[in-house]
């Protein structure tokens, strides 16, 4: 009984130790590119400058400046003052006297100013990068707000605004122009029902139905480390950060692998009360996760319709294998 108490535990602290690293995620990991019903994308630079490309990634979360050797780009700011500089030789420098240097680090601009920052005064510029490239969360390509713009219904894809903002590219000025789109959301339903496969193994005979709920969660847990992995590639490499939530699954992983452990010495209760642990921090990392089955938009570099049945397929297999041990754990009580 002692061992189990440690066992049970054990597995307690490290989910809570999972909660409290994702609470704890530094700014820079904390503001991903996120599915929304938003997108943006770059309809035109006028004049095409050569060696030089924009584009919005991340659906409309960041604009991104690439420059080739030998080519130089100024990107000016909200008041027409120098804010981002990529030289000919790819090192890319941020003007520290330009407020937007600060409102442009957080998507809704949640960001303090200092006061000495003056736009009109000489640049003070910060090398930030050496690759030719930087994305940046530029307020004139994006909504400024968590709540919807009051004039799109959210019934059909509608443009939300036009923009533009000025360039200077080998010292020749240019214009990007583009447009916010919004694109309605989808129904749950289709993902959710496809993913329901996931509870296929617990109909299985019953002696084997406690190491295959520990592989569900085993499975489920690798599924959900990929997807996370995939869901971070959306944010640009030089905004990235850590991708916290991949904690979760990681902690279901090793309680996972534990419960196998523990069921192959014959410790079945271990197993199952280890299974309900993983299957519980599935859920957790699924229900974090789980817009991305209605929002249109996804940030990353998979299938968009792949994404939302791994997704469930996730949920489903958390539920199923805390719900089958949870069950096998209560049945000797009631006899």
């Amino acid at each position: 009984m002692i061992r189990l108490h440690r066992a049970s535990t054990a597995t307690t602290i490290a989910a809570a130790a999972a909660v409290m690293l994702v609470l704890g995620a530094s700014p820079a990991a904390a503001d991903p590119a996120e599915p929304s019903n938003y997108e943006s994308t770059v309809v035109s630079v006028d004049p095409l400058p050569s060696g030089v490309s924009f584009e919005v990634v991340g659906g409309d979360s960041f604009l991104v400046a690439t420059a080739e050797p030998g080519h130089e780009v100024l990107v000016l700011g909200y008041f027409s003052e120098p804010y981002l500089r990529i030289d000919a030789d790819g090192s890319v420098w941020l003007n520290e006297n330009s407020r937007a240097f600060y409102i442009n680090i957080d998507r809704y601009a949640n960001a303090e100013v200092p006061d000495w920052v003056d736009d009109e005064g000489p640049p003070r510029w910060k090398q930030v990068d050496d690759s030719g490239a930087y994305p940046w969360h530029d307020h004139r390509v994006h909504w400024m707000s968590p709540d919807p713009p009051p004039t799109i219904d959210g019934s059909t894809r509608e443009v939300v605004f036009p923009w533009e903002l000025p360039v200077i590219v080998d010292g020749r000025e240019s214009v990007i122009r583009g447009e916010l789109v919004w694109v309605p959301s989808l129904s749950p339903i289709g993902p959710l029902l496809a993913g329901i496969i996931a509870l296929l193994p617990l109909v299985a005979w019953r002696r084997w139905r406690t190491p295959l709920a520990g592989a569900l969660t085993g499975g489920g847990a690798l599924l959900a480390i990929v997807v996370t992995v995939i869901q971070s590639s959306g944010t640009p490499a030089a905004a990235r950060g850590f991708p916290i939530w991949i904690v979760f699954p990681a902690v279901a992983l090793a309680t996972t692998i534990a419960a196998l452990i523990a069921w192959r010495t014959d410790r079945a209760t271990l197993a199952n009360r280890l299974n309900v642990t993983s299957g519980v921090v599935l859920v957790a990392w699924a229900v974090a996760t789980l817009e991305v089955l209605w929002l249109p938009v996804l940030p990353s570099a998979a299938s968009p319709d792949a994404e939302r049945v791994a997704v469930a397929f996730v949920l489903w297999a958390g539920i199923g294998a805390a719900a089958f041990s949870a069950v096998t754990l209560l049945r000797p009580a009631r006899r």
